[in-house]
Parts: C-alpha cells; sequence; structure tokens
C-alpha cells in the first residue's frame, strides 16, 4: 500500500533517493516533482518519479491524495508550500517531514543577507524581494491564492520534524521558526554514491588548491584570494565556476587572475565526469568559504580520498565534522603557508576513512532511510 507522499526537487540526486527509498520500501511511496517548466534541464530519470507541472496555482490534483499518513517535502519551496497548505485537509493526521536541503533555510530573507562578504553580499541580495514592487506582487500573489513569500513561511509550521545530517541547521530553524520539531538524522548519498567506484580517487596525486564549487556568490571566493595571494601561493589553484550567478563569475574569474595571476584556474565550461574527478584527483588541498551549508557531498567525498579541506567556522559542516572528531581545518585559524603546504598524512587520512565509514556507509544511510519511513510524530 502507498502511504507516503514525497515531494522532490527536479535535481540529479533524486534518482539516487528514489532508488534506494525502492529497493528499501518497494511500492510505499509517490514521487512527485512540482515542476514550473521554466528550467530547460530535467534531471528526472528514474520511472516512479512523477513530473507534475505546477506553477504555484493550481488547486485540483489526483482525488488519491487522500490516503497518505506520511508527507515528506525535500527542498522545501514556495511550490512545495502552496501544495501543502492547500492540501494537507486530504489527508488528516499525516505526519510531515521537512529533509532540509540547506537553500530552504538559509536562502529565506532573514538568513541570506548574512551569508556574503562585503564583495559577494550585494550579489546575493539581488535574489532578495526587498523593492516594493516585488513585496506588491508577493502581496497580490497571496490573495489570489497563489504561492508567495507569506504563505511560504508560514508553512514551515505545518512539519512535525526536520530530516537532516547537520545538527547546528536544525537548530538554526527551531530557533528560527520557534517550533518543537523532532530530528531525524539523515543523509541523501552514501559515499559509495559520492564518488562511483570507476572515479573513485585513492589518493590525492597531485598538490593544486580547489577553491569552491561553483560560481555562487555564497562561496566568498574573495576572501580566500586575498589570502593565498598575501601567502604569495605558488601552486595552481582550481576554481569551479561553470554554473552559478554569470555576473559574479565573470568578476571573480577577473578578480583571482588579479590576485594570483597565472596560478589561478577558473573553470568556467562544463567538465564531463571524468575530466572533473581526474581534476579533483590533483588537489591535495580544498577551501570552501561558505558560511553555510553548501556541496556537503563534495567535502564527505574529498575528505574520504584524502584531501586536506578547510571550511569556514560558521558553516555547520564545519561544526559537525569537528564534534565527529575529523581532521577538517579552520579558514579563520588554520589558512596560512606552513598548514596549506602541509598535506594529510597517511595516518589521518585512515582517520577521516574510518569515521566517514560509519557516517555514511550503504548501511549507514539505509538506517538513516529507514528512520525517515518510520517516523511517526508523538503527540
Amino acid at each position: 500500500m502507498t502511504d507516503t507522499l514525497i515531494l522532490l526537487p527536479n535535481s540529479i540526486y533524486v534518482n539516487f533517493i528514489v532508488e534506494r527509498l525502492e529497493r528499501l520500501f518497494p511500492g510505499k511511496s509517490k514521487y512527485l516533482v512540482l515542476d514550473e517548466g521554466f528550467s530547460n534541464k530535467n534531471y528526472i530519470t528514474h520511472p516512479a518519479i512523477i513530473k507534475y507541472f505546477y506553477n504555484g496555482r493550481n488547486k485540483n490534483l489526483n482525488p488519491d491524495l487522500s490516503s497518505y499518513k506520511r508527507v515528506i517535502v525535500h527542498l522545501h519551496d514556495q511550490n512545495t508550500a502552496h501544495f501543502i497548505t492547500n492540501y494537507n485537509k486530504s489527508f488528516p493526521g499525516a505526519t510531515y517531514i521537512w529533509v532540509l536541503w540547506g537553500a530552504d533555510l538559509y536562502y529565506l530573507p532573514d538568513f541570506v543577507k548574512y551569508i556574503g562578504t562585503h564583495f559577494t553580499q550585494p550579489y546575493i541580495n539581488r535574489r532578495l524581494p526587498n523593492s516594493l514592487v516585488i513585496q506588491g506582487k508577493q502581496f497580490i500573489r497571496m490573495l489570489l491564492g497563489w504561492s508567495n513569500s507569506y504563505s511560504y513561511k508560514k508553512s514551515y509550521q505545518l512539519f512535525d520534524a526536520i530530516a537532516t545530517v547537520a545538527q547546528g541547521d536544525y537548530e538554526k530553524a527551531f530557533n528560527y521558526f520557534n517550533k518543537n520539531y523532532r530530528l531525524i538524522q539523515y543523509s541523501h548519498l552514501s559515499i559509495s554514491q559520492m564518488f562511483d567506484e570507476e572515479n573513485r580517487i585513492s589518493a590525492p596525486a597531485g598538490n593544486s588548491i580547489l577553491l569552491g564549487n561553483s560560481g555562487d556568490p555564497a562561496n566568498n571566493h574573495d576572501v580566500i584570494l586575498d589570502q593565498l595571494a598575501s601567502i604569495e601561493i605558488r601552486r595552481t589553484v582550481v576554481c569551479p565556476l561553470s554554473y552559478g550567478d554569470p555576473e559574479y563569475i565573470q568578476v571573480i574569474s577577473a578578480y583571482g587572475s588579479q590576485k594570483l595571476g597565472t596560478y589561478f584556474h577558473p573553470i568556467t565550461s562544463f567538465m564531463p565526469p571524468k575530466e572533473y574527478y581526474a581534476m579533483l584527483q590533483g588537489c591535495s588541498i580544498a577551501i570552501f568559504n561558505h558560511k553555510i551549508q553548501q556541496a556537503y557531498g563534495n567535502i564527505i567525498g574529498l575528505l574520504w580520498n584524502g584531501t586536506k579541506v578547510f571550511l569556514n567556522e560558521e558553516n555547520t559542516i564545519f561544526q559537525n565534522l569537528k564534534e565527529w572528531g575529523l581532521h577538517i581545518f579552520s579558514i579563520r585559524t588554520d589558512l596560512n603557508k606552513e598548514e596549506i603546504n602541509n598535506e594529510l598524512s597517511t595516518e589521518e587520512i585512515i582517520h577521516n576513512r574510518t569515521i566517514l565509514a560509519n557516517m555514511f556507509s550503504d548501511e549507514a544511510v539505509d538506517n538513516y532511510y529507514r528512520s525517515l519511513m518510520n517516523f511517526n510524530q508523538v503527540v
């Protein structure tokens, strides 16, 4: 019997999620992607996933939306908010679970205005609905019963639990929404999925430095470029910028070249997976200056493969990894010439892998999924 409704984003990761769920709980869930049709990219390949055109105005769906006892929302946005607000009466007594991906918390206006630097925040602010015109449109949408930012924030009160691997993200949501959510320990992917067997890196094969994971301004590249220039780094700095904010990508590419000259290598076009993994294999150092949870899979995968990783201390990922006992390094206190020129020892790599194997093995991730699917709210 299908007893769980799962709302998913149009993302490559959802295929892995559904594949695991169908292995563990075959036929127990209905998978729905609410897609506005704006993107020309379709990442959905699993046959069990239904892609439904949903523009935040729809109010009539299949009548079978009455039998679910559990509703799980991945990457909560205005459309999923509109959906659960309008249809929650269709499944009375259902338990609502928010699988927190990161952007669904940190890109709310009260968080997003603090995630950048003086250099990057202006680019980030362009996403904020801060003009009177935008606010007026959102108000009109609310009056019409369409998806809108006002109802979006209120919709977080419908959830009974938060599923996340980052304890810090749960605590921020708990305090911000003033809601006594239950916590479910959860991870989308296992180590074997973060890097497939064919492209698995056994250990760094070069001494390049990886800077960030995209052209999203939340990477805060400028601070790191300044620091690397100040210690007169003489190593290749690889900077993936193949997607993100186009204007920011142009600006940060120029800034990196200005600061590091020929040592700065921006990647502004798509790299096939084999080439990308080969590039990662040549990086013994990785630096991610996000103040928020981003690039989790990249970070875990790189640590597994022996890369020395530097993170922003404000990032909940840094806090988690420290608590688990991994060898992880702070940008604020550790990013200096000595540390950046000393790679992880074999003993440190083995130590990190042992911890990560316990947290993200296929067996451990299977258990996270079981906890998610077996969760019932205690009244």
